[in-house]
């Protein structure tokens, strides 16, 4: 198996968001504790997304702890920059509010040194499980509380463009299992905060939709992710023009939550204006922290005495995690230590839509589906052989050359294969494969479906039928799988490259979560087909920078969403590039299949000891069942020679190319008149 930052899969949902009931306060306490609000404001929390609070910390003993501690971090630093000659003055001379600047302006990078931080000092941690802020953030999410592991530090120098951030949703950070949970941030100044030092930006009832918007990243020359005017209006509801500037005063804080649309101003004054944000969740639902980090828990109903874990929660450094989590899709500097450049897994989320893992399964595995199919060749042959198709039995040929010479005899030999009717078990057992499945969880939750449409990929050299174009894989199904997120392993049974027939991507294909304009049927096969101007125009894909050849070995897989824009090459070697493609979703929504087959459920919260009902799932005919969508006459006998596909994808789009797939659609449906198409 791979090691961990391998098998991190990329998290493509951020277009088919989950809607988070955000508006559901819970009960109020008839006796407030300290730092405790009216029930009037915790109302305006859910209503509006956020509340102010101006006076809430005790400045003496909550709030100054912290200002040393960032002189302390500031001094750590130009020491550090001093003895490595980055700097030649130390700059003590200066205070909290001008040392920083004053370094950055020598060594330009500080500011984000000192954002990096991956461990908060003691002060920190005191004001994160200080007791009024807990009894607050109880109103909000009940008695049971947790740290979530995203926190931030900023140093807020002028005119600095690292420290600007743009309008974004919380969420958007996070992993898209986040979207049904709420997280309540506090966001805390350590000094007066207004609008020529950069304070906050809300837009009121931005969250009410419960949805994440498209999110693009990244902006200027920073790590920021950031939500634009018009998918804002789009997805959320929401615009602009009705932001709300919250000022802070020191000592107090503006509490929102993970859906509100927010960004900082621009610092235009003279000091540094430093600040925390803090989050806050329901112990025991997925953090958003894409498996890197846990959370700590800070409170618990049972154990009103709890002493908070610090150093089991410290013994990550978050930091480290997000840089290891894009080591392969980003350059990393070697030298971290004064790296002023930022990355993280959102990078994933929002730039590329797929992702490349090497190594994951084990040989014994893959062997596995090669000995069934080696079974399913010599099943196939001993068929046509029987019934006068060919000739010979090819056995002296290997599993990489055999159907390859059976095809030579019976073209359409290979459409056959593919059109296998029942999955073998070294199939389903790689399907449900416990590490898959894991993985599957980080990117759509603990219940999780497999998806019926799965295919054998029998890319036999230089053959039409085994050369798919340009598509998303939405383009075969029916509307309603639009707003659903389907994850896509491609899985080849040997090594694969360039020459054989690997995969090639647009990345960032899917950011603009729409579904382009398809044609039927590409040449003299049954496949949908994407032109690459209508890629351009309508998914905003780079036809210069953004098509990617993937080539993956023997034992790797390719990970990529149901929006990205993906084909086959043409295998130009002299073996048969032999490949599984395997999807998955959340049970609870559409499959898109027009109704003809349901997925199989393959792991639920509710049953840890589930048991996958496979039976069931290979009674039905996926091939059959496409083919019978589209007949007048249901009782029509199947030719178990046929090597033609049809489906109802064929009545979707507009028929460009007419060939014997296309005919023998129209022979089975009947009346022109009722063709449709998308």
């Amino acid at each position: 198996m791979a090691d961990k930052k391998k098998t991190w899969p990329g998290f493509t949902g951020e277009a088919y968001p989950e809607v988070c009931d955000i508006r559901s306060m819970p009960p109020q306490p008839d006796v407030l504790k300290p730092g405790q609000l009216p029930a009037e404001q915790i109302k305006q929390y859910f209503e509006e997304g956020y509340v102010v609070i101006e006076k809430f910390f005790d400045i003496e003993g909550d709030l100054e702890p912290c200002r040393r501690a960032i002189e302390d971090l500031v001094e750590e630093l130009a020491q550090k920059l001093y003895k490595a000659g980055k700097i030649k003055n130390l700059y003590r001379e200066y205070g909290l509010d001008k040392r920083l600047i004053k370094i950055d302006e020598e060594w330009p990078g500080a500011v984000i040194l000192l954002h990096k931080i991956g461990h908060l000092p003691q002060a920190f941690r005191n004001l994160w499980g200080n007791e009024k802020l807990l009894n607050l953030i109880e109103q909000v999410l009940g008695p049971d509380i947790a740290g979530m592991p995203n926190w931030n530090f900023r140093d807020k120098t002028p005119h600095n463009e690292a420290t600007t951030v743009p309008w974004h949703q919380d969420a958007g950070y996070l992993s898209t299992d986040v979207y049904k949970v709420l997280l309540a941030t506090v966001w805390i100044p350590f000094l007066d905060t207004n609008r020529k030092n950069g304070c906050m930006e809300v837009i009121p009832r931005g969250h009410s939709s419960g949805m994440v918007a498209n999110h693009t990243c990244c902006t200027g020359d920073t790590w920021y992710i950031q939500l634009d005017e018009e998918d804002m209006n789009k997805t959320l509801g929401c615009s602009t023009k009705d932001r709300k500037l919250c000022p802070i005063p020191y000592g107090g804080l503006l509490l929102f939550n993970n859906f509100i649309p927010h960004r900082s101003l621009d610092n235009a004054s003279e000091g540094v204006r430093w600040s925390i944000d803090l989050r806050f969740k329901k112990p025991g639902l997925p953090n958003g922290m894409f498996g890197l980090k846990p959370d700590v828990l800070l409170r618990t109903k049972e154990n009103p005495n709890l002493k908070i874990d610090w150093d089991t929660f410290d013994s990550i450094d978050r930091t480290k995690a997000q840089i290891a989590s894009v080591r392969d899709i980003v350059e990393i500097a070697e030298d971290q230590e004064f790296d002023t450049t930022v990355q993280g897994p959102w990078m994933r989320k929002w730039e590329l839509g797929y992702l490349v893992v090497d190594e994951f399964f084990t040989r014994e595995e893959l062997d596995a589906c090669r000995e069934d199919l080696k079974l399913m060749v010599e099943e196939l042959a001993q068929k046509l052989h029987n019934a006068g198709k060919i000739k010979k039995l090819y056995r002296d040929y290997g599993l990489f050359e055999r159907l390859t010479m059976i095809e030579k005899e019976f073209p359409g030999s290979n459409i056959l294969l593919h059109k296998l009717k029942k999955m073998p078990k070294s199939f389903s057992d790689l399907w449900s494969n416990e590490k898959i499945l894991n993985v599957m969880e980080q990117i759509l939750g603990p219940d999780i479906m497999g998806h019926p449409v799965w295919n054998i990929r029998t890319k036999t050299p230089q053959n039409e039928a085994t050369t798919v174009p340009w598509h998303q894989d939405v383009g075969y199904l029916n509307n309603e799988s639009y707003k659903v997120l389907q994850p896509t392993a491609w899985i080849p049974l040997l090594d694969t490259n360039e020459d054989n027939g690997c995969l090639q991507l647009a990345r960032r294909g899917h950011k603009t979560g729409k579904v382009a304009d398809h044609q039927c049927c590409y040449g003299g096969t049954w496949y949908v087909m994407l032109e690459e101007e209508e890629m351009k125009r309508k998914l905003d894909i780079d036809l210069e920078n953004d098509l990617k050849i993937c080539p993956i070995p023997y034992g790797g897989m390719l990970l990529f969403n149901n929006l990205v824009p993906h084909r086959s090459l043409p295998n130009m070697s002299k073996k048969i590039r032999w490949s599984l493609d395997l999807r998955w979703q959340r049970p609870s929504e559409p499959v898109g299949f027009y109704g003809l087959k349901d997925g199989i459920l393959m792991r639920t919260s509710k049953d840890p000891n589930y048991k996958i009902d496979w039976e069931s799932f290979n009674k039905v005919d996926r091939h059959q069942v496409q083919k019978k969508s589209i007949e007048e006459n249901e009782s029509a006998i199947e030719d178990e020679f046929d090597t033609t596909i049809q489906g109802p994808w064929m009545k979707k789009w507009e028929i460009v190319h007419v060939n014997r797939h296309i005919l023998e659609h129209r022979k089975k449906e009947g009346n022109p008149e009722t063709w449709t198409k998308a």
